[in-house]
């Protein structure tokens, strides 16, 4: 399946539109160890599977509406959302001893922190970083 080169240039350019800056989305691409060439790439491979699919296996699938409901109330474990909570500030409070010069150490002690950024992974805070990680398969992250 062939996919025009303007098409993964939109794709791209929609990727960009959700940065604030040029600069935040080559820095959130670097931190994913992912040059725009290979984001490119599996751009263009994902808008081809998609062609593929609505050309070959959607016009083909007819699914009726009492199907869908039927699904719905036999398989009600499938719909339900577990309870989430969204974090968006760790604190941590120093100690009430500690010297001023002490009191940012807990910060850089934050164990999710620190793995994360070692393993280069992207904090949950980080929006820009998700949009690119929704836009790439999970083996690239």
């Amino acid at each position: 399946m062939k996919v025009d080169e303007k098409e993964v240039d939109d794709k791209i350019g929609d990727l960009k539109k959700g940065f604030p800056s040029e600069s935040e989305y080559q820095a959130v691409l670097q931190r994913m160890n992912v040059t725009e060439a290979e984001l490119r790439k599996q751009v263009s491979r994902q808008l081809a599977m998609k062609k593929l699919i609505d050309q070959a296996i959607v016009p083909d699938v007819t699914i009726a509406d009492a199907e869908v409901k039927k699904y719905y109330d036999e398989h009600p474990e499938d719909f339900k959302m577990p309870e989430q909570v969204r974090a968006s500030h760790i604190l941590k409070k120093a100690d009430a001893k500690a010297s001023d010069s002490d009191k940012p150490k807990p910060r850089r002690n934050l164990p999710i922190c620190n793995n994360a950024s070692r393993r280069g992974k992207i904090l949950p805070s980080s929006q820009s970083s998700r949009r690119i990680a929704r836009a790439l398969p999970a083996e690239a992250i």
